[in-house]
């Protein structure tokens, strides 16, 4: 099976503002470009190498990666699966100014958060989550040995990390993703049920990242 590897891109102005970017195109700041420097040397060390990279469309991710790797993004992949929560009219709105019941509901009860129109579901984005990880199980066999890095962002690797661990959605904010965090996505031997995520699939971070990231203890 290919060795597979999430990384979530460096600080945004919008990052700390604490504005829903969603699939608004922003860029790195300074702080950023330096996060995604100190991943690089994080993969360096690790001797992670990537053979293939797929990236989100959006340009913060594909700076990450360039930096992090080396590698020049003409020869990224763009993934569409990769790309952010749509936030809808709540892009680009700082957190404090947003209404209350949404900010406490998206954050501290998902199961019970209605999205506003415009906008992209927990559940749309949770089957999104499980069409790429079918996509990568049927892409890259067993026999495959060739390294993925995958550069994305935080919401939709929550989902993921809610799929691939089989938790359920209150969990949704439970883990920690910091900028350039990244984690590591394993197949499990012996199962070949690829439409079972959780137990095709662990999914573990192996580099905690930088900066503040939402997220809660879980209950």
């Amino acid at each position: 099976m290919a060795t597979i590897y999430f990384i979530r891109h460096g600080q945004t102005d919008m990052n700390v503002h604490h504005m829903l970017q969603g699939r608004t195109n922003t860029h790195l700041n300074e702080a950023g470009r330096t996060m995604a420097a100190g991943a690089g040397e994080f993969l360096k060390k690790a001797n992670i190498k990537p053979d293939r990279i797929l990236v989100s469309p959006l340009d913060r991710v594909k700076e990450t990666v360039e930096i992090a790797s080396g590698i020049d993004r003409s020869k990224f992949i763009e993934e569409p699966l990769l790309i952010e929560f749509c936030f809808g009219p709540y892009e680009g709105v700082e957190a404090r100014t947003m209404a209350p019941e949404f900010h406490h509901d998206f954050f501290e009860t998902p199961e019970k958060c209605v999205m506003p129109e415009g906008a992209e579901t927990y559940e749309e984005i949770l089957d999104r989550a499980r069409q790429f990880l079918e996509k990568l199980a049927k892409d890259y066999p067993d026999d495959d040995p060739r390294t993925i890095l995958c550069g994305t962002h935080g919401g939709i690797l929550h989902a993921l990390l809610v799929v691939a661990q089989g938790k359920e959605l209150h969990n949704f904010w439970n883990v920690e993703v910091k900028n350039c965090a990244v984690f590591k996505l394993t197949h499990n031997p012996g199962t070949t049920d690829y439409t079972k995520p959780a137990e095709y699939w662990t999914m573990e971070n192996i580099f905690q990242g930088y900066g503040d990231s939402f997220s809660k203890k879980e209950k």
